[in-house]
């Protein structure tokens, strides 16, 4: 029966839900994705329909599970091992310029917070050292992005503003970012 078949769904205050919409917004968005099966098992999601979407408009698949992130805009297929231990939040959709309009220059780097990790996303693959700082100009993290687009920092922090310093070649950028 229905109680077999794998299902997706994204969880947002304790309640699940099968279908979950964005307000607009100019901050990244992450939403929660979790995977429902009763056995282990490979799935394939296949993120159908992405052309819909802005060019400008990034959209990644992380698993926090195996550490992989996707663009699904570029790749929108991916296969994981499911198992009936998988959480609600074993995946994070990560939308990067929701209320984006082609033809619009946008800001080539957006820094943001899910949990306890920041995430640096580009709107290109980046190389770049970062630097995070507190508020009293401490430094309190360093990471390097390797031709990457997103890049996660672990972040055991207490909760407070930080300053993200992304430096590359000829540019360098700071951003605030709260963490809860």
């Amino acid at each position: 029966g229905w109680a077999t078949i794998p299902q997706v769904y994204s969880k947002l205050n304790g309640v699940e839900y099968s279908i979950n919409c964005l307000p607009h917004s100019e901050a990244t968005i992450s939403v929660p994705l979790g995977v429902s099966t009763q056995t282990n098992e490979q799935l394939t999601f296949n993120f159908a329909g992405m052309e819909t979407f802005y060019t400008t408009i990034k959209i990644e698949l992380e698993d926090k599970t195996t550490g992989v992130t996707q663009n699904i805009k570029e790749n929108p297929i991916y296969t994981f091992q499911a198992t009936p231990q998988d959480g609600a939040n074993r995946f994070l959709l990560h939308f990067n310029g929701v209320t984006a309009v082609e033809g619009l220059e946008a800001s080539q780097t957006k820094v943001y917070s899910v949990d306890n990790a920041l995430y640096v996303s580009s709107l290109s693959n980046l190389d770049a050292d970062i630097l995070v700082y507190n508020v009293n100009g401490q430094l309190v993290a360093q990471e390097q992005m390797n031709g990457e687009s997103l890049k996660k920092i672990d972040f055991q922090a207490a909760a407070g503003i930080y300053l993200v310093s992304i430096q590359s070649e000829g540019s360098l950028e700071t951003q605030k970012v709260y963490v809860k």
